[in-house]
């Protein structure tokens, strides 16, 4: 599989499932031996991640996060699909944990947005660069 039909598929599952992954969410390091989790569990509690200012216990809370972000832009066109300054800042942020973040951040960004992207013709978040150009974030 591509990294573009990867990315289509990520789209296609509405954008948050992966959302919070890699992060440090204690339910994102699962040990293989059911021993190693307990005790794993029994001598660290899980740590909060902060995104943007913004505190999540764990995966499910910031999975809730994107998705009222993308049900805030459900109703408009499909083509715009404009975030606030606050959610810009934050899916910015986000995209700092991309594993290919240093990669799609290669133009100066002017926003995101959240709507049908081109390449994939399935809603995602879209980074747009200064150019116009735009570029799918999944």
């Amino acid at each position: 599989a591509t990294a573009e039909g990867e990315n289509a598929e990520a789209s296609a599952e509405g954008e948050t499932a992966g959302a919070g992954e890699g992060l440090g969410f204690s339910e994102d390091a699962k040990p293989a031996d059911p021993a190693e989790a307990e005790e794993a569990n029994a001598v660290e509690p899980p740590k909060p991640v902060f995104l943007a200012g913004r505190k999540f216990n764990n995966g499910a809370e910031l999975r809730e996060q994107v998705k009222k972000m993308q049900d805030s832009v459900a109703d408009q066109d499909g083509s715009k699909g404009e975030l606030s300054n606050q959610d810009n800042l934050f899916i910015f942020h986000l995209l700092l944990h991309h594993p290919k973040a240093v990669e799609k951040m290669s133009k100066p960004i002017s926003h995101f947005r959240y709507g049908i992207y081109d390449k994939f013709k399935n809603k995602c978040f879209i980074m747009v660069s200064d150019d116009g150009s735009q570029e799918g974030v999944s």
